[in-house]
């Protein structure tokens, strides 16, 4: 039986995306390699010119890593940020729920292209794990994650 005061998956992964600076998130994710100077030019750029909260660009970095098969092309991180910065997103969990959502919708209308009727649900949770496996985690913790989304 699990411990309710233990926080799940998701809530780990949102406190450790809150408390750590983008940073040390890249290095995490990287397995702890050095970043590279595009890299930390980036965060700096989301910093100044898109007045972005290390939370918010955390969340923002986790997500295009996800997305992109662990790459970060600056472009699309721009994009993303930017949009973010016009809606006043402040907070991890805000950036969260946007990413979310924004997902979802381009999931859905993706599918509706490709003619598939799936329900929404069903195609955020498959498209959830695969991009978790994507983004090589551990066996323990994708095991986390995947019964996480399952129990949701």
């Amino acid at each position: 039986m699990s411990d309710p005061t233990k926080p799940n998956a998701e809530e780990e992964l949102l406190n450790f995306l809150k408390s750590a600076s983008p940073e040390e998130v890249l290095s995490s994710v990287s397995g702890g390699i050095a970043l590279a100077e595009a890299e930390l030019n980036l965060i700096i750029k989301l910093r100044t010119n898109y007045k972005l909260v290390d939370p918010v660009i955390n969340v923002l970095l986790y997500y295009v890593l996800l997305r992109t098969d662990m790459k970060l092309p600056a472009s699309y991180v721009e994009k993303i940020a930017i949009h973010w910065a016009r809606k006043n997103i402040t907070t991890a969990e805000e950036a969260l729920h946007i990413a979310k959502t924004e997902h979802k919708e381009y999931l859905r209308l993706n599918n509706l292209r490709k003619g598939q009727e799936v329900s929404p649900d069903q195609i955020t949770i498959l498209d959830s794990i695969r991009g978790a496996i994507k983004a090589d985690l551990t066996d323990e913790q994708l095991g986390k994650y995947v019964r996480n989304v399952l129990l949701k």
